[in-house]
């Protein structure tokens, strides 16, 4: 995907959109936490970051996803037509979330082994699973890479 063309009006983002931050009372949802990243931006931004985080905590650790939790597809249909509006340039904020779950992973895991709380010869799968959806989602936008 190219870049955004021209932008929508600024809107307030979450920044940390995913279900582990909303709260429910019941099915429906009551509250939503982790404004830490919040900002200005396009909605897809947030959008993108849900599904991404979505699709990390299954296919990102090798884990199935849980029953009955809407695919790609169907979140997108349901946040058009609970919006009112038609999602644009979502495969830009998707990479750019794949991007962005990286460096915050990377900062975790360098974070953790100079407090001490890692060792630092430990694997930790956090980043190397983040860096290796990423690689993967640059690929099937056609994006061509390095790692190193």
């Amino acid at each position: 995907p190219g870049e955004p063309g021209e932008p929508g009006p600024t809107r307030l983002l979450w920044g940390d959109a995913r279900i582990g931050n909303i709260v429910y009372a019941g099915e429906t949802p009551a509250a939503v936490l982790d404004w830490e990243m919040a900002g200005l931006g396009e909605p897809e931004s947030d959008l993108a970051w849900f599904l991404h985080l979505d699709r990390h905590l299954s296919e990102g650790i090798g884990a199935p996803r849980l029953p009955g939790l809407p695919d790609r597809a169907e979140t997108v249909a349901y946040y058009e037509e609970l919006t009112g509006r038609r999602v644009g340039r979502l495969e830009y904020y998707e990479v750019y979330a794949a991007f962005r779950f990286c460096v915050f992973t990377a900062r975790v895991t360098r974070l953790l082994t100079e407090t001490g709380i890692l060792p630092r010869a430990l694997d930790f799968p956090l980043h190397r699973n983040a860096t290796r959806l990423l690689s993967r989602v640059l690929a099937e936008h056609g994006i061509r890479h390095t790692t190193g």
